[in-house]
């Protein structure tokens, strides 16, 4: 499994602003810092102020700081907002027919619901206080 480009980009601003609770972060500095563009940041920063993740001020003492806790917002969180489809897929590509499509779409709905479940049990608290 693979998650988008834009839920790393998501993370990472989430992980800096944890890092630097007292500041006003901008876009430029967290590209800098990670070594990479700052085009996909100023746009995954857009989603998550929309989303209410980070608050975002305008302005000469502008940027950026978390919205909440860092303890209150989860990987599940991110990943739903960054990728939906991988967390809430549509219909399955075939009509199940026989038993053994019934079984596998069981078993492929608990998996799902385990990889939701993992998700939501971890903060970007708990990501950073790995560091």
């Amino acid at each position: 499994m693979q998650f988008k480009l834009r839920t790393y980009h998501m993370l990472r601003i989430l992980l800096y602003l944890t890092a630097h609770p007292d500041a006003r972060c901008n876009g430029p500095a967290i590209a800098a810092f990670y070594g990479i563009s700052h085009s996909p940041l100023r746009k995954a920063i857009h989603e998550l102020a929309k989303a209410g993740f980070i608050l975002s001020f305008q302005g000469k003492n502008g940027g950026i700081v978390l919205a909440k806790p860092p303890e209150n917002i989860s990987l599940l969180d991110i990943v739903a907002l960054s990728d939906p489809d991988l967390i809430f897929p549509t219909e399955p590509p075939i009509e199940a027919v026989t038993q053994s499509d019934h079984a596998l779409e069981s078993a492929l709905n608990a998996t799902n619901q385990t990889f939701q479940h993992a998700l939501n049990s971890i903060t970007i608290a708990d990501v950073i206080a790995c560091v």
